[in-house]
């Protein structure tokens, strides 16, 4: 019996807004990210849930919990679901990353698998962890409806993985603040197929945030 997973990114916060790295600093969400929140718990309403976990971030816990009200399921936290740790670039700005640490912005959005974050981690770690994390949690709930809340990095390495594409190609499918993806996994022989890609048209477009990130050393 397959296993159904709903793989939503966190809403937006004040850093996704100024366009700051977050990585592992925990930033609560700000009125907007609430707001779409609340537009995926609408989404997800008609849909039943067995469990659901989310990242040790606050940004993860608070979006889960809105999506979860009404329903009585308990939260849990799986911690090899957090974002990519962006060690000295968190709190930067592209600008800022470029002028510390030349070049690197540039082949953080041409080529990720490249890219040396200082002291921070690589995409393919990120993609290792966050993997695992997710067959993990697949096996332990075999022929199970899964939330999953966590992040842009993490959510898009599994998606990645399983659709067999390059983690260079990463930015050329970014996930939308608060939109959700759609799984269908078998942990007996460790095949699963995606639904659903990055699902926002629950959010009203001009409440939409999805990262235009190769236009950001630019801005």
């Amino acid at each position: 019996m397959k296993t159904k997973i709903f793989l939503v990114r966190h809403g937006e916060t004040n850093w996704n807004k100024a366009r700051k790295f977050q990585g592992m600093t925990d930033i609560p969400l700000n009125e907007a990210g609430k707001i779409q929140a609340g537009y995926a718990h609408e989404a997800l309403k008609a849909f039943h849930i067995d469990v659901a976990f989310a990242s040790p971030l606050c940004r993860a816990q608070e979006t889960a919990r809105i999506i979860l009200e009404g329903r009585d399921i308990e939260l849990n936290t799986e911690e090899e679901l957090h974002e990519q740790n962006a060690g000295d670039w968190e709190g930067l700005t592209a600008a800022e990353i470029e002028e510390k640490f030349p070049g690197q912005h540039d082949l953080w959005t041409s080529r990720p698998t490249r890219v040396h974050i200082q002291n921070g981690e690589s995409f393919q770690q990120v993609q290792e962890r966050a993997v695992k994390a997710f067959w993990k949690l697949v096996k332990e709930n075999d022929g199970k409806t899964i939330l999953i809340v966590a992040h842009m990095v993490c959510l898009s390495m599994i998606l990645l993985k399983i659709a067999g594409i390059s983690i260079d190609e990463i930015w050329d499918r970014p996930l939308s603040n608060a939109s959700y993806s759609i799984v269908n996994a078998d942990p007996k022989t460790m095949e699963a197929e995606i639904v659903d890609w990055n699902h926002d048209e629950h959010i009203p477009e001009e409440q939409r945030r999805k990262p235009r990130v190769k236009e950001w050393i630019k801005g």
